[in-house]
């Protein structure tokens, strides 16, 4: 039987990124932004509550056509681009932590589409299996509202 683990194991690996950039910075807010093959545009924000150490990380789209701003965590956009959206995510990850040494623990939760929830049930496992390839030395547990905290 083959394994959502083993999956990533061999579809995550050399999968490149898309070119990404900071579209936005301030002491307590910094986003990322970055355009698919298939014109899909996509922000990862940062948002830090405190002194610094703790940052909830959000992951949008904008459906296509949508005015400025219109990014919803809601969207699903199904090109069939998953894995190289993720290691862009991840790679933006990567760069934030990086760059903001002071950062002890990231906070996530993966939407859920309406009122079915399976589809965060779904993300969750792939955001989970994929995060733990990347980040392996990281320490995931569940929050007190129903959030994943990722202790670096």
């Amino acid at each position: 039987m083959i394994k959502l683990k083993h999956i990533l194991n061999e579809i995550g690996e050399g999968v490149r990124p898309y070119r990404w950039g900071i579209d936005y910075e301030s002491d307590d807010e910094v986003q990322y932004g970055f355009e698919t093959d298939t014109n899909s545009e996509y922000q990862v924000s940062f948002e830090s509550f405190g002194e610094g150490k703790t940052w909830d990380v959000s992951f949008a789209a904008r459906e296509i056509g949508a005015s400025r701003g219109g990014f919803s965590t809601d969207v699903i956009t199904n090109k069939g681009d998953m894995y190289k959206v993720m290691s862009t995510v991840f790679d933006i990850i990567k760069d934030f932590t990086n760059d903001h040494e002071e950062v002890y623990q990231l906070k996530f939760d993966s939407a859920q589409t309406g009122d079915d929830s399976t589809t965060k049930d779904k993300r969750t496992k792939l955001y989970m299996a994929y995060l733990k390839k990347q980040m392996p030395t990281s320490k995931i547990y569940p929050g007190e509202q129903g959030e994943f905290v990722i202790q670096l």
